[in-house]
């Protein structure tokens, strides 16, 4: 979808950046991951909530925040660099 495209452009993770991902299966609050959910795979900011949820934050607020059960989302990894050809 094009408005995932820019889903991230607050956290200035822009279309045709690298996101550079250290393979992890656990996040903490406020981290951004690649996780998925159900089929669908996303980079999101996630924020845990003590009922059991995790709010999938995108950067971008044009997009809804999606909240779901901390055990229907999989983590991939953390967000730790983004590369950028400015060439």
């Amino acid at each position: 979808r094009s408005s995932d495209l820019n889903s991230m452009r607050k956290a200035l993770i822009f279309d045709g950046d690298w996101v550079i991902v250290r393979q992890q299966s656990k996040a903490e609050d406020g981290d951004i991951a690649v996780v998925s959910v159900g089929f669908e795979v996303m980079l999101r900011r996630l924020y845990f909530d003590d009922d059991g949820t995790v709010d999938l934050t995108p950067e971008n607020l044009e997009l809804p925040v999606v909240k779901v059960p901390v055990d229907h989302v999989t983590i991939f990894g953390k967000a730790v660099a983004v590369y950028r050809n400015v060439v």
